[in-house]
Protein backbone atom coordinates (compact mmCIF):
# COMPACT_ATOMS: atom_id res chain seq x y z
CA UNK A 1 0.00 0.00 0.00
CA UNK A 2 2.84 2.39 0.86
CA UNK A 3 4.56 1.82 -2.48
CA UNK A 4 1.30 2.50 -4.34
CA UNK A 5 0.83 5.81 -2.48
CA UNK A 6 4.45 6.76 -3.15
CA UNK A 7 3.98 5.91 -6.83
CA UNK A 8 0.88 8.15 -7.06
CA UNK A 9 2.70 10.92 -5.20
CA UNK A 10 5.51 10.86 -7.78
CA UNK A 11 3.00 10.93 -10.62
CA UNK A 12 1.12 13.83 -9.00
CA UNK A 13 4.31 15.85 -8.46
CA UNK A 14 5.43 15.12 -12.02
CA UNK A 15 2.12 16.29 -13.47
CA UNK A 16 2.13 19.37 -11.26
CA UNK A 17 5.59 20.31 -12.53
CA UNK A 18 4.53 19.83 -16.14
CA UNK A 19 1.40 21.98 -15.87
CA UNK A 20 2.70 24.52 -13.36
CA UNK A 21 3.23 27.98 -14.90
CA UNK A 22 6.89 28.73 -15.42
CA UNK A 23 8.14 31.80 -13.57
CA UNK A 24 11.01 33.45 -15.38
CA UNK A 25 12.80 35.84 -13.05
CA UNK A 26 14.87 37.16 -15.92
CA UNK A 27 11.93 38.65 -17.84
CA UNK A 28 12.30 42.26 -18.83
CA UNK A 29 11.11 44.97 -16.50
CA UNK A 30 8.47 47.33 -17.86
CA UNK A 31 10.33 49.95 -19.90
CA UNK A 32 10.23 53.65 -19.18
CA UNK A 33 9.19 55.32 -22.43
CA UNK A 34 6.90 58.20 -21.43
CA UNK A 35 7.30 60.07 -18.15
CA UNK A 36 3.88 61.63 -18.40
CA UNK A 37 2.21 58.22 -18.61
CA UNK A 38 4.29 57.00 -15.67
CA UNK A 39 3.46 60.15 -13.71
CA UNK A 40 -0.26 59.64 -14.35
CA UNK A 41 0.02 56.03 -13.17
CA UNK A 42 1.99 57.07 -10.07
CA UNK A 43 -0.53 59.80 -9.20
CA UNK A 44 -3.50 57.52 -9.77
CA UNK A 45 -2.07 54.75 -7.60
CA UNK A 46 -0.35 57.13 -5.12
CA UNK A 47 3.01 55.43 -5.67
CA UNK A 48 6.62 56.50 -6.08
CA UNK A 49 8.46 55.45 -9.23
CA UNK A 50 11.52 53.22 -8.97
CA UNK A 51 13.48 53.89 -12.17
CA UNK A 52 16.33 51.51 -12.92
CA UNK A 53 18.95 53.12 -15.15
CA UNK A 54 20.56 50.28 -17.07
CA UNK A 55 22.55 49.19 -20.09
CA UNK A 56 21.39 46.45 -22.44
CA UNK A 57 24.47 44.20 -22.06
CA UNK A 58 25.31 44.99 -18.42
CA UNK A 59 25.85 41.80 -16.38
CA UNK A 60 25.28 43.68 -13.12
CA UNK A 61 21.97 45.04 -14.45
CA UNK A 62 20.88 41.53 -15.42
CA UNK A 63 21.88 40.20 -12.00
CA UNK A 64 19.90 42.94 -10.23
CA UNK A 65 16.85 42.33 -12.42
CA UNK A 66 17.05 38.55 -12.20
CA UNK A 67 17.73 38.22 -8.48
CA UNK A 68 15.97 41.25 -6.97
CA UNK A 69 13.65 43.37 -9.12
CA UNK A 70 11.85 40.77 -11.23
CA UNK A 71 11.15 38.52 -8.20
CA UNK A 72 9.81 41.62 -6.41
CA UNK A 73 7.42 42.31 -9.26
CA UNK A 74 6.41 38.69 -9.71
CA UNK A 75 5.65 38.32 -5.99
CA UNK A 76 2.96 41.01 -6.15
CA UNK A 77 4.11 42.25 -2.74
CA UNK A 78 5.24 45.58 -4.21
CA UNK A 79 2.25 46.32 -6.46
CA UNK A 80 0.78 48.71 -3.90
CA UNK A 81 4.17 50.17 -2.91
CA UNK A 82 6.08 51.27 -6.01
CA UNK A 83 6.01 51.43 -9.82
CA UNK A 84 9.11 49.72 -11.18
CA UNK A 85 10.41 50.77 -14.60
CA UNK A 86 13.66 50.37 -16.55
CA UNK A 87 15.39 53.13 -18.53
CA UNK A 88 17.83 51.69 -21.06
CA UNK A 89 20.34 54.42 -21.83
CA UNK A 90 22.59 52.81 -24.46
CA UNK A 91 20.17 52.06 -27.27
CA UNK A 92 19.93 55.63 -28.54
CA UNK A 93 16.17 55.82 -28.19
CA UNK A 94 14.26 58.91 -27.27
CA UNK A 95 11.88 58.92 -24.34
CA UNK A 96 9.41 61.49 -23.07
CA UNK A 97 10.56 63.16 -19.86
CA UNK A 98 8.25 64.13 -17.00
CA UNK A 99 7.74 67.57 -18.56
CA UNK A 100 6.51 66.12 -21.86
CA UNK A 101 9.66 66.74 -23.91
CA UNK A 102 11.25 64.06 -26.12
CA UNK A 103 14.87 63.57 -25.03
CA UNK A 104 17.53 60.91 -25.50
CA UNK A 105 17.31 58.36 -22.68
CA UNK A 106 20.94 59.06 -21.72
CA UNK A 107 20.18 62.77 -21.34
CA UNK A 108 17.29 62.00 -19.00
CA UNK A 109 19.50 59.73 -16.89
CA UNK A 110 22.26 62.38 -16.68
CA UNK A 111 19.80 64.81 -15.07
CA UNK A 112 20.05 62.66 -11.95
CA UNK A 113 23.86 62.71 -11.81
CA UNK A 114 26.67 60.67 -13.32
CA UNK A 115 25.43 57.62 -15.17
CA UNK A 116 26.45 54.33 -13.60
CA UNK A 117 24.63 51.14 -14.44
CA UNK A 118 22.73 49.95 -12.62
CA UNK A 119 21.38 52.90 -10.67
CA UNK A 120 18.01 52.89 -8.92
CA UNK A 121 16.24 56.25 -8.73
CA UNK A 122 13.23 56.91 -6.53
CA UNK A 123 11.01 59.58 -8.07
CA UNK A 124 7.77 61.41 -7.45
CA UNK A 125 5.23 61.99 -10.27
CA UNK A 126 7.07 65.16 -11.29
CA UNK A 127 10.32 63.24 -11.74
CA UNK A 128 12.01 64.63 -8.63
CA UNK A 129 14.17 62.38 -6.47
CA UNK A 130 12.50 61.60 -3.16
CA UNK A 131 14.90 59.02 -1.71
CA UNK A 132 18.61 58.34 -1.90
CA UNK A 133 19.55 56.67 -5.17
CA UNK A 134 21.28 53.30 -5.08
CA UNK A 135 24.27 53.16 -7.43
CA UNK A 136 25.83 49.93 -8.61
CA UNK A 137 26.02 46.60 -6.84
CA UNK A 138 28.71 45.56 -4.44
CA UNK A 139 26.96 42.54 -2.99
CA UNK A 140 23.38 41.31 -3.10
CA UNK A 141 23.47 40.12 0.52
CA UNK A 142 21.90 43.29 1.94
CA UNK A 143 20.65 44.85 -1.29
CA UNK A 144 16.99 43.99 -0.66
CA UNK A 145 17.19 45.52 2.81
CA UNK A 146 18.52 48.84 1.47
CA UNK A 147 16.08 48.75 -1.41
CA UNK A 148 13.12 48.25 0.93
CA UNK A 149 14.37 51.15 3.08
CA UNK A 150 14.61 53.44 0.05
CA UNK A 151 11.12 52.44 -1.13
CA UNK A 152 9.66 53.19 2.30
CA UNK A 153 11.50 56.53 2.42
CA UNK A 154 10.12 57.43 -1.01
CA UNK A 155 6.61 56.43 0.00
CA UNK A 156 6.81 58.50 3.18
CA UNK A 157 8.11 61.58 1.35
CA UNK A 158 5.50 61.21 -1.38
CA UNK A 159 2.75 60.99 1.23
CA UNK A 160 4.09 63.97 3.21
CA UNK A 161 4.47 66.21 0.17
CA UNK A 162 1.02 65.53 -1.19
CA UNK A 163 2.51 64.53 -4.56
CA UNK A 164 0.42 61.40 -4.52
CA UNK A 165 -2.61 63.60 -5.00
CA UNK A 166 -1.02 65.44 -7.92
CA UNK A 167 0.27 68.57 -6.20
Amino acid sequence: MRSILRHFAFIFVGLALIFMPVVNASEDLPRYLDGQVEADNARRDRLPILLMVSLSDCPYCEKLKGEILNPMMLSGDYDAKVLIRELLVDEGEEVVDFGGDAVPAMQLAKRYGPVLAPTLLFLDPQGREIAQKIRGITTLDFYSFYLDQAIEEARARLSQSGNAAGN
